[in-house]
């Protein structure tokens, strides 16, 4: 079965999605996925490791006014392309607020841990 889906594809770690598209899903039940621009040749995944893009919500007025993360809070951050790796998003600990902008540390960087306590 050929597809032509949006798909994210989690990273070494867990903590990083990279952006990609199924290309196909195997009898083995593993899915062989491409990435944008070619910067990957195709590859083929365990379907736990395979999860739907979480593109950027609708703007929705209501909704961008409420979210508010603390510090401490697990958030996910858009990462761009470059000419080496496909975009994607990361999760990232909240770890300042200052003038309405938000100081984010990546989860495994400087001894972060994930809300399940990998790093």
């Amino acid at each position: 079965v050929r597809r032509a889906a949006a798909t994210g594809i989690a990273g070494a770690a867990g903590e990083v999605w990279y952006t990609a598209r199924l290309e196909d899903a195997l009898q083995s039940g593993a899915l062989a996925c491409s990435f944008e621009g070619d910067v990957w040749p195709e590859e083929v995944f365990p379907a736990r490791d395979v999860r739907p893009a979480s593109g950027p919500p609708d703007p929705n007025p209501l909704e961008a006014e409420l979210f508010e993360p603390e510090e401490g809070d697990i958030v996910e951050v858009a990462v761009p392309r470059t000419p080496c790796a496909p975009s994607g998003w990361r999760l990232a600990r909240v770890e300042r607020r200052q003038r309405g902008l938000l100081l984010v540390v990546p989860v495994g960087a400087r001894g972060e841990r994930a809300p399940d306590g990998r790093q």
